[in-house]
């Protein structure tokens, strides 16, 4: 019965996101599914409300904070996210990096390369999350089909940086 149920809200979702250009377009991106896609249009409501894509990392609670009293030097002052946004946009997003990090992933040279440089895990994925925000508000905005050979001509390569 569960399965059935989930089954059903499952094809609600999809036949809902047919009808929002927003969510047909971000169906393109690779690893988006239709609960993603559903779940990032409704958390940011009209993508061309923003101006930047700081705005939505803001809103999502991605942006980056530091407890400076001005004593110290600010470039080895830790900085942690806020986490003072949407919980479930921060969440699609944080799933949406770790499906794009795994062995066949887009981002896994980079993830590999944070990883190289001496970060965690976790916080690999919450900076390819963060990476992935500008992306996924041009594709929104645009309403476009997103193009992975356009994308990956665009990009800065990990050995690069």
């Amino acid at each position: 019965l569960v399965r059935e149920q989930m089954a059903e809200l499952d094809r609600r979702i999809i036949a809902l996101v047919d009808l929002c250009p927003e969510a047909k377009a971000l169906l393109t991106v690779p690893e988006v599914s239709a609960v993603c896609a559903a779940t990032l249009v409704a958390e940011l409501g009209t993508p061309r409300d923003f101006e930047h894509p700081r705005q939505v990392l803001k809103l999502a609670g991605m942006n980056l904070v530091s407890s400076s009293s001005g004593q110290r030097d600010i470039s080895r002052v830790p900085k942690w996210q806020s986490k003072r946004g949407r919980p479930a946009l921060r969440q699609q997003l944080f799933l949406l990096a770790g499906r794009w990090c795994q062995q066949r992933g887009l981002s896994r040279a980079d993830y590999e390369a944070l990883l190289a440089r001496g970060s965690s895990k976790t916080k690999a994925v919450c900076t390819l999350a963060r990476k992935l925000v500008p992306m996924l508000l041009a594709v929104m905005q645009s309403r476009e089909a997103f193009d992975v050979a356009r994308w990956q001509a665009n990009r800065r390569r990990p050995e690069a940086a």
